[in-house]
């Protein structure tokens, strides 16, 4: 999971130079759509969310934040969504098991 598609897509350029096959023996996954995810081969999948929302939600932190110093305001969670293209690929249960070594 990169930061951004941008990222996502330099990250899948790099890799498929030294030879890598994606998704085949690595999975890509870009943050927000944007223009990368058409221009990059195979199509990226990527997580989206709701940009003016989180804008908005933390501009309202902050003004709260200003308007009583001493509070804690905790965290929010604003959803996202996934579209799956064709540079992430599913894993069995058995190749999660053999990858998840630490949990």
């Amino acid at each position: 999971m990169c930061a951004s598609c941008e990222t996502a897509y330099r990250l899948m350029q790099q890799l498929q130079g030294q030879g890598l096959q994606i998704p085949d023996q690595v999975s890509i996954v870009g943050f927000d759509e944007d223009l990368y995810t058409t221009l990059s081969n195979p199509p990226l999948t990527t997580f989206s969310v709701d940009i003016p929302l989180m804008a908005l939600s933390a501009a309202e932190s902050i003004i709260n934040k200003i308007a009583n110093p001493d509070s804690h305001f905790g965290r929010k969670t604003i959803c996202g969504s996934l579209t799956v293209r064709q540079s992430s690929a599913r894993i069995t249960p058995a190749e999660w098991d053999s990858l998840n070594r630490f949990g």
